[in-house]
Parts: C-alpha cells; structure tokens; sequence
C-alpha cells in the first residue's frame, strides 16, 4: 500500500482529542505535514500546555487508528509541540507555622509563649 499525506489527515480528522471534544484536525493541532518515508510516518502535534495530561492517550489513539485504517505495518513517529513554555522554577516559599491543636496548648506541649494561664485560686475556672 503506498502512503500520501492525505491519507494520514484523513485518519487524523477521525482521532478526537479528549480535552475539547474536537478532532485534531479541527482543533488545528497538526503542526505540519505529515513526512513519508516508506511504511514510516512522521509528524508533530501541538499541545497547549507542557505537559498535557491527555497527550500519551492521544498518541496511542493516533497510532491505532492509523494501525487499523491503513495498516499495521506502518511506523508512527509522532513528536509533541507546545504552544506555552514550560512554567519557570519558582522559589522555595518559606514554611508555614504548623497549627497546633487546642489540648496541645492546654496541655502545655507547644512552649511556654502559647500556654493557656492556669487559674490561681484552687477552685477553678468560674463563669460569670
């Protein structure tokens, strides 16, 4: 069987892309051409965001589409392209104060600062 590009976007029109629902051809996500070189097929296909969470089940999907429509002997080289950057390290933030539990303080284990004051008399607490 002898392979053209338009045999391939043709296939890639019926693979859905699981993020909005659209084909990849409708959703425009086929970088270029896809490149030809006997039973080996090539091409990119542009994603949104790095990473992408639906990209390795997109490219299973490409492949046994075009394993069953075309043929299994054909080799799918596909190669991820992104739209947006990859997000830069940001620096550490300081870590927060951990929240004590109440009966912590109560029971004194939290420091001498935070201690809730013990009544002076012997008869306790009283309300008022």
């Amino acid at each position: 069987m002898t392979l053209y590009p338009k045999l391939i976007t043709d296939v890639l029109a019926n693979v859905r892309y699981p993020g909005n629902g659209k084909s990849i051809i409708e959703a425009d996500m086929l970088d270029d051409q896809p490149h030809i070189d006997g039973m080996k097929v090539s091409f990119s296909i542009v994603f949104d965001k790095n990473p992408d969470p639906f990209m390795k089940s997109l490219f299973k999907s490409i492949e046994a589409s075009i394993h069953r429509e075309i043929s299994p002997d054909v080799e799918v080289e596909i190669t991820p392209v992104y739209r947006q950057t990859e997000r830069p390290e940001l620096e550490k933030a300081p870590a927060r104060r951990q929240k004590h539990h109440r009966r912590e303080f109560r029971q004194g284990r939290c420091g001498q600062k935070h201690r809730l004051r013990q009544p002076r008399s012997g008869l306790g607490r009283t309300r008022l």
